[in-house]
């Protein structure tokens, strides 16, 4: 279950945040290539998008690493990130205020974490790689519904109603088997790969979360989405907390 194996937290000082970009540097470019890493300062992956946005960490309680990233691209005025990649279906983003949307992006995995509990290949696409295997698909849905979860506390406490994703055709399958209700917002696109854009409702996506917490004997209720980086810095069950250099 995901709550003994993993955590998230929010990177909510300056010093989280240097481990998130230096983990998605890691993941885009690193691990899958899509980055030139020459081209970032200090190994950290940053873009503009980053100064309007909300970042995520993922850890593993037994190891203390950290192993993944989200990111939430809060709603302004401004076009979305996705807008600029693919042509969204005029009938949703005419109908929805601005106000009213987020898009969650960045979202990976590190390959030391899926090669070391799955075994997996030297592969960059790893996480085409992962799904290859029934193990590592359950390993991948126990992740997606923890961030899930987050995805859908954080939202709900800033009042936004819709959840826009942007994500590659295999993570689009996990989630799809999970049952999420996911809406699919425009046609396919090629930005680093295949990407598709989805959308959901967060009352929709609560429901889901909330069958998944209950087929899993939980009180959705009670469960905590996420952590903050600065609350829970010098608590010792977040000890080491630093970001781990990934071993050649």
């Amino acid at each position: 279950m995901f709550d003994t194996r993993f955590q998230i937290v929010i990177a909510d000082t300056e010093e989280s945040k240097q481990i998130h970009y230096k983990l998605r540097c890691e993941i885009y470019c690193m691990d899958r290539t899509f980055e030139n890493v020459r081209e970032f300062e200090d190994q950290m992956e940053i873009d503009e998008v980053d100064s309007r946005s909300i970042h995520f960490l993922i850890r593993e309680i037994e190891t203390g690493e950290w192993i993944g990233t989200f990111r939430m691209v809060l709603p302004d005025h401004d076009r979305l990130p996705i807008e600029k990649h693919c042509d969204l279906k005029e009938e949703i983003m005419v109908n929805l205020p601005r106000t009213s949307i987020i898009e969650v992006s960045r979202l990976g995995i590190a390959k030391r974490f899926t090669q070391r509990s799955e075994g997996v290949n030297d592969n960059p696409s790893h996480l085409t790689s992962l799904v290859n295997s029934h193990s590592a698909v359950s390993n991948l849905r126990e992740v997606s519904s923890g961030v899930l979860r987050a995805i859908w506390q954080f939202s709900i406490g800033k009042g936004i109603e819709n959840i826009l994703f942007f994500i590659t055709p295999a993570l689009a399958r996990i989630l799809l088997s999970m049952h999420i209700p996911l809406r699919q917002a425009g046609s396919p696109c090629t930005h680093k790969g295949k990407r598709y854009p989805y959308i959901i409702h967060q009352e929709k996506l609560r429901s889901t979360i909330e069958t998944i917490s209950s087929h899993e004997g939980h009180n959705f209720n009670s469960l905590t989405g996420y952590y903050s980086y600065s609350e829970f810095f010098n608590n010792e069950n977040f000890c080491d907390l630093n970001y781990v250099t990934p071993t050649s």
